[in-house]
């Protein structure tokens, strides 16, 4: 995983390579698993960017005292 600062906010680039073992049907069971785990991380950034975006940041933390 690589986290880039972009203009309004951070370019994250993930890589990951597997592979299962299995005769004949592995290279499916590759690409079903591949495709889920894609969609489960676009998920993941997605519900984290609309969480950042709604609470408050650090300086408006600190102003209201809730920042340690």
């Amino acid at each position: 995983v690589v986290f880039a600062p972009v203009t309004g906010g951070t370019l994250v680039k993930w890589d990951s390579r597997f592979s299962i073992s299995l005769p004949i049907i592995g290279w499916l069971l590759e690409r079903i698993a591949g495709r889920k785990m894609q969609a489960i991380f676009q998920q993941l950034l997605r519900r984290a960017k609309s969480q950042l975006e709604s609470s408050p940041t650090g300086e408006q933390r600190a102003a209201e005292g809730s920042l340690q």
